[in-house]
């Protein structure tokens, strides 16, 4: 009998991936999302051997499931997904590294990373926290490559505050997906892990790259410096001491693949 596992957010841009992939291994979903009722979000706790955390931080929504998640019977594994934008530095980051949230994101990722470690202080074993590098690779897509892409489509500007040389680690959201998925039901995973690909690449070659890609000029407008953290890259080593062989699409293979969700 397939064991359950419950996917918070399974209709967003990394759960709809998650989602697909658990039921490619043969795992009975409960997707939950923001239509999802109450009691069915309880029920599918209550029933849950896995439970996958992969929404924004909603003020109090995690801490209001805090006692029923950590008391669930069936539960064997959770995990949360946050994000390596709490580190900062300019080496890769492992998982030790000191936090340094700036934004009311980060924070708000911070706050809830220090809820799940009180909620599974007596049970540490069952709590895993993918940190997961900025994730692109389709529509639903939020972050800087998204709107590279939908600025192309749209024929609008893409705004670049300061020189562009700020660099982050990119990873192609279906490896984010298979790689959450490896360690949720990896039974020795437990704490952190950083999935990521261990690489920077600053904002100038992500428009380099994608206009090659795609053969168009992207409309830029530089603005204003506005503070931020200039590198972002997390050291995957933990990770890939867990799984042995981690796959991930380089980013010139993952933009070729972004560059068929958007109707260019």
């Amino acid at each position: 009998m397939a064991r359950t596992v419950a996917v918070f957010g399974g209709t967003g841009f990394i759960g709809e991936y998650a989602v697909r992939e658990l039921k490619r291994r043969g795992a009975a979903c409960v997707v939950i999302n923001a239509a999802t009722r109450r009691d069915v979000m309880s029920n599918a706790i209550a029933d849950a051997a896995h439970i996958m955390w992969l929404i924004p931080a909603v003020p109090g929504l995690l801490k209001s499931f805090a006692r029923e998640i950590s008391t669930a019977p069936r539960l064997e594994k959770f995990l949360y997904a946050s994000t390596m934008l709490l580190y900062g530095g300019d080496v890769p980051q492992n998982e030790h590294a000191p936090l340094r949230p700036c934004t009311d994101y980060e924070r708000a990722k911070y706050a809830e990373e220090g809820i799940i470690r009180d909620m599974f202080a007596k049970h540490p074993e069952r709590l895993v926290v993918a940190r997961f590098a900025n994730v692109y690779g389709d529509v639903k897509n939020r972050g800087v490559i998204g709107k590279i892409f939908s600025a192309l489509r749209d024929g609008s500007t893409f705004i670049v505050n300061g020189d562009g040389s700020q660099r982050r680690d990119h990873i192609h959201v279906a490896d984010a997906a298979r790689l959450a998925t490896d360690i949720l039901l990896t039974p020795a995973a437990h704490g952190i892990y950083n999935v990521s690909t261990g690489a920077a690449h600053s904002l100038r070659e992500l428009i380099g790259k994608i206009e090659r890609v795609t053969g168009k000029k992207v409309k830029v407008t530089w603005s204003d410096s506005i503070e931020e953290k200039h590198m972002i890259v997390a050291d995957p080593a933990k990770l890939k001491k867990l799984l042995k062989r981690v796959a991930m699409r380089s980013l010139d293979e993952g933009l070729e693949e972004t560059h068929k969700r958007y109707a260019l």
